[in-house]
């Protein structure tokens, strides 16, 4: 899981840095990509690839733990897989947003998918929530008003505007005005330069709608969260989400 510092911000990573790892096993096969555009945040390229490497070593500790039980009971084992991809959201000279999918498959009808948002500072190290963003009373009420712009956005987009009560609760807990609860964001870029046009949230399938419906992405346009941004950042923010 992505962790709340980061670690060696001075590293050089090459610019041609992508796939890191491609590595099958009778038990398992793991593939991890990085995104080839952090060649320019290398902190958080080196962030990242340390992560993928623990995710990656859970997975194959697992694997090789299930199939000896699973050689050990007389049963046939199915070998399970794991990708991580990393898809660069969004880059600034203060910022980096990463989008990371971990695809796993172990065994089961079909596999299951984690995404990941990452947004570094760049010259901190420090992993952004929203309460680095919002601040004051006026930040209060622009949390509330991020969470109830995804909420409605999430019925529309995934269950055409009719969720059932299932969802519905589902959709609430996922959306609930709490910066520890929506921190699952990525920055979005904007319609002007040098600015940030909004968030974009990312939500696994089976979080807030079914799995065929896949994963869900709901971008909340700057402008509606504005003026709860804190001094100083509320300037780096403008224009549409592109």
């Amino acid at each position: 899981m992505i962790r709340l510092a980061l670690a060696l911000m001075l590293l050089v990573v090459p610019a041609a840095a992508q796939t890191v790892l491609d590595e099958k096993r009778p038990e398992i096969t793991l593939k991890v990509t990085l995104a080839r555009g952090l060649s320019a945040a290398p902190g958080l390229y080196a962030f990242l690839r340390e992560e993928a490497e623990v995710t990656a070593a859970t997975y194959r500790d697992m694997a090789a733990e299930d199939a000896r039980a699973a050689r050990e009971a007389g049963q046939r084992f199915r070998p399970y897989s794991m990708e991580i991809s990393d898809e660069l959201r969004f880059l600034s000279p203060r910022y980096a947003s990463v989008l990371r999918r971990i695809a796993v498959h172990t065994g089961g009808a079909h596999g299951n998918l984690v995404l990941e948002a990452v947004t570094a500072d760049r010259g901190t190290g420090r992993l952004i929530r929203l309460d680095e963003l919002l601040g004051g009373p006026k930040g209060g009420r622009a949390l509330k008003a991020i969470a109830g712009f995804l909420a409605r956005e999430i019925a529309r987009k995934a269950h055409g505007g009719k969720p059932d009560e299932s969802w519905r609760a589902a959709i609430r807990a996922a959306t609930a005005p709490d910066v520890a609860v929506l921190q699952n964001f990525t920055l979005a870029r904007s319609s002007l330069p040098d600015r940030i046009g909004g968030l974009a949230f990312h939500f696994a399938p089976y979080e807030v709608a079914p799995y065929a419906t896949g994963p869900v992405e709901i971008v909340v346009p700057q402008a509606l969260f504005h003026d709860g941004l804190k001094p100083g950042i509320a300037a780096l923010f403008g224009g549409e989400p592109r």
